[in-house]
């Protein structure tokens, strides 16, 4: 992520309804820029 200049959202995927919730720009898990 740093090297390349790129964010990386880390969320649970093992919660139902996270990955949408994600994609729909909630802000939901740990940021990593």
């Amino acid at each position: 992520c740093r090297d390349q200049g790129l964010p990386m959202r880390v969320f649970d995927l093992h919660t139902p309804g996270n990955l949408a919730r994600v994609v729909a720009g909630e802000d939901i898990g740990t940021l990593v820029e």
